[in-house]
């Protein structure tokens, strides 16, 4: 976890003769890439002209380099990782989606369908007519649920930027769809400073909020 200087590469035994050839430094001054006590890396400096010591500003100077290296990996992992806990956040709600609305009408039109099936076979003709009526009502609302889902897939905001205009696009579906009056009302520029996972969060809240 600490700065390694190596004066002559190609005879020290701590470096491999492959890795010393493919080098092909003489003098090199290594610096751990460290988190948390664990070491995500290495970074190398070195000369190839001669061999020589490095002063102790230097090797300092090598250290800040290596730190603020190690904090953009860091960051390029854990924004990696949030991408990642949200899309299998968004997996989840959408399993629960279609088994609480895809899910339970498939199964009330396969038991609408054998009602129908056996009224049919006891000739009552208008029983049957009722349920194949109420099975098309529900096959339709079956239909607009997966659209409403595709919908979500297509217009779902993953920056501040998109927030608003997928809020938007998602309100004036509402209204055309099941014409009820819903509106977006912003009253600052607050949600320009929201961080991405918190976007992501709200606008699951929003559309699920939407979907009950």
């Amino acid at each position: 976890n600490e700065p390694s200087f190596l004066k002559d590469v190609q005879n020290d035994p701590r470096v491999k003769k492959e890795i010393a050839g493919t080098l092909g430094a003489k003098s090199i001054l290594v610096v751990p890439l460290v988190v948390n006590g664990r070491v995500l890396g290495l970074a190398v400096t070195g000369t190839f002209d001669d061999y020589r010591t490095f002063t102790e500003g230097q090797v300092e100077l090598a250290w800040d380099v290596a730190r603020v290296a190690t904090l953009v990996i860091e960051n390029a992992r854990l924004h990696q990782q949030a991408r990642h806990m949200a899309a299998l956040v968004e997996r989840e709600r959408l399993s629960w989606e279609i088994h609480d609305s895809l899910a339970q009408a498939l199964s009330a039109l396969k038991l609408q369908a054998s009602y129908v099936e056996q009224l049919l076979q006891t000739n009552q003709q208008e029983q049957a007519q009722i349920h194949a009526t109420a099975m098309k009502r529900t096959a339709s609302e079956a239909q607009e649920d997966a659209r409403e889902a595709i919908f979500g897939l297509r217009h779902s905001a993953s920056s501040q930027a998109e927030i608003v205009p997928m809020l938007q696009a998602r309100l004036e579906r509402f209204r055309k769809v099941y014409g009820m009056d819903a509106r977006l009302v912003v009253q600052d520029e607050s949600l320009s400073a929201l961080p991405t996972a918190t976007v992501v969060q709200l606008t699951q809240i929003i559309q699920e909020a939407l979907a009950n």
